[in-house]
Formats: C-alpha cells, sequence, structure tokens
C-alpha cells in the first residue's frame, strides 16, 4: 500500500481531503526511508495523520494530550497523557496516530549494548584520560 491509500484507510477525514499531499509532504521532511525501512510508508502515513489530526483540533489550536477537562466562563481547557504513554514521546502522544508512531521508532530504534564496562574506564573517560 502506498502512503496516500494507507492514510485512506486509517484516517478518511484526511484521506478525502485536497490538502492529502501537502500533508505527505510534510511529514515526509520528518520521516526517514532509511531509519523505517520497511514501514516507511506506514510511518511517513501515521506523522501525516498526527499532523493533521493536530492541526484539526479546536481550528488548529492545539494542546497536549487528551482533552481531561473545561470550562465555559474565561475559557479553561486541561489536557492530561493518555495513560501508559511515554513522557519521552512528547509530541507523539497526543494523537493515536503518533502512539503507533512512537511504537515503530522504538521497534527499529538501534539496538544498544555495552561491552566490557569498566569503573576505572569510565572514571578515566570522564576525566579526560582515554585509553
Amino acid at each position: 500500500m502506498t502512503p496516500g491509500e494507507i492514510v485512506q484507510l486509517i484516517c478518511p477525514t484526511l484521506g478525502s481531503s485536497p490538502n492529502l499531499a501537502a500533508y505527505l509532504e510534510q511529514a515526509a521532511l520528518y520521516t526517514s526511508p532509511a531509519f523505517f525501512g520497511r514501514y516507511y510508508d506506514r510511518a511517513l502515513a501515521l506523522r501525516a495523520c498526527h499532523m493533521y489530526t493536530l492541526d484539526s483540533r479546536m481550528g488548529g489550536v492545539g494542546g497536549s494530550g487528551e482533552i481531561s477537562s473545561m470550562k465555559e466562563g474565561d475559557l479553561a481547557i486541561g489536557y492530561h497523557k493518555a495513560s501508559g504513554a511515554s513522557s519521552s514521546a512528547g509530541y507523539l502522544n497526543q494523537t493515536s496516530y503518533g502512539g503507533e508512531l512512537y511504537q515503530l521508532i522504538r521497534m527499529n530504534g538501534p539496538a544498544v549494548s555495552v561491552q566490557g564496562y569498566s569503573p576505572d574506564a569510565v572514571a578515566n573517560a570522564e576525566q579526560g584520560r582515554l585509553p
């Protein structure tokens, strides 16, 4: 499936919008084919849907997270982070599309391994003494 077809499936409002190509173009600026590999088309579609959803909320004025409370007099809107959401995902946790994109990022992120850890080597490196 192409990114446009994925958008039509998961976010029909954007999928039928005349702005679809513009959102995909903007999303492509922040989505790396090298990083996502075979998941690139899905990642691109998710980012476009995420951006569109944020822009659509309250006429383009969005908060952070889901609305948890509203008040009419002197207008007040409260937001909370979705349960189970990672604080390091920040911006992406604001929509379900962003949350799924964050999972793809974590799934494709590099595995980190430390071998040969030595407290002395760490102390020396911190003091600028390299082996």
